[in-house]
């Protein structure tokens, strides 16, 4: 019987920091979690790569040093992993993330304002 893909995210989320802090500069990183986020049915490579690359996606949209905040908490059947920015919307690396949520039973919601964008990606919990 196969072992089912799983991850804890909130690790994930922490091994990341420093990495995602270089990525950001000259930006400000902030990181907000809840105390307790269940793992994932995702590998820990996919939520490495999701996360990075909405990260990047967010940085490469920001013109002017801005703000940059990532969010994990539970929602439900899935965890909710929040990528806000201050510069305007672009697709760029988002189509990776969109492919990895699919076949993983996730799914990705946006919301674009003249203040920044946000992303929301639905990560399904491991059973």
């Amino acid at each position: 019987r196969p072992t089912a893909v799983r991850s804890d995210p909130l690790a994930v989320l922490a091994d990341l920091r420093g990495a995602l802090s270089g990525m950001a500069e000259p930006h400000r990183l902030i990181v907000a979690t809840a105390g307790h986020v269940p793992e994932v049915a995702m590998s820990r490579a996919e939520v490495v790569q999701l996360v990075t690359n909405l990260v990047a996606n967010a940085c490469e949209a920001m013109a002017d040093p801005g703000r940059l905040e990532v969010a994990l908490v539970p929602d439900s059947k899935h965890v909710r992993l929040t990528v806000s920015d201050t510069g305007k919307m672009r697709g760029i690396g988002l189509s990776v993330v969109a492919g990895l949520l699919q076949r993983r039973g996730g799914r990705i919601q946006v919301e674009s304002s003249e203040r920044g964008a946000t992303f929301h990606v639905l990560l399904p919990q491991a059973c």
